[in-house]
């Protein structure tokens, strides 16, 4: 068992701001802005955010231990996206509600996420990563 870094509640990646709406266990629901209107929802996306080992770089940097946001490359396998409208909502959630079934996680009644930003949690290790494009904490 590792102490691994929770993934932040709003993050910036890829030229896009990521806002969590919802999070149940490994699976969360996040409302994606452009910097340029962020009072505009551009989209949802519906994410399996995963658990990676601490690494040591080539530099002598250590990153430790994290929970991940799918890289773009896992869109469709660890991330899903929705655009901005009311149906493209309604089945961002029906995905993410599926996401909470498939790994086994218990949806709470009153569907609500909860958790501090940026805190330390003890978590069984996952696979490893090779730090590809992922987005970590």
């Amino acid at each position: 068992m590792s102490i691994y870094k929770i993934l932040e509640h709003s993050f910036r990646r890829t030229g896009w701001n990521y806002s969590l709406i919802e999070r149940n266990g490994m699976a969360a629901i996040y409302e994606q802005r452009a910097p340029a209107k962020p009072d505009k929802i551009s989209g949802y996306v519906v994410a399996r955010i995963r658990r990676v080992k601490g690494k040591t770089m080539p530099d002598g940097n250590k990153i430790p231990p994290r929970e991940i946001f799918p890289s773009p490359s896992e869109f469709g396998f660890n991330g899903w996206y929705y655009m901005s409208n009311p149906e493209s909502k309604k089945m961002a959630y029906e995905q993410y509600y599926e996401l909470i079934h498939k790994l086994g996680q218990v949806i709470p009644d009153d569907k609500s996420s909860s958790g501090e930003k940026g805190t330390m949690s003890s978590l069984d290790e996952e696979e490893e990563d090779d730090l590809g494009d992922d987005m970590f904490a």
